[in-house]
């Protein structure tokens, strides 16, 4: 079952996995009967970047996806800002 196996892709954006799991969940309702089994299965998908700084468990989804959708951002800032030294470094 492909719902089952969802993942966040590598260029994937936080919100674009959450439609994708919203979409399949709707196929495996039995997967995500509450709303924990709901966080854990989306939790357990995302890239391990992310997943890393959600250091407590949530149990709401909707502050699960806004949450991931933070710690995205931060993770992306984090990148540009390694760039920038690298190149500042090279120069």
């Amino acid at each position: 079952m492909e719902f089952l196996n969802l993942v966040q892709g590598d260029e994937q954006a936080v919100a674009e996995y959450e439609l994708r799991f919203a979409t399949l969940a709707k196929y495996a309702p039995e997967a995500v009967a509450t709303q924990e089994d709901r966080c854990y299965r989306f939790e357990q998908g995302l890239r391990p970047e992310i997943k890393r700084g959600l250091a407590v468990r949530i149990i709401n989804f909707k502050t699960l996806v806004e949450s991931a959708i933070q710690m995205e951002e931060a993770v992306i800032e984090d990148k540009k800002k390694g760039e920038k030294r690298g190149s500042e470094c090279i120069q």
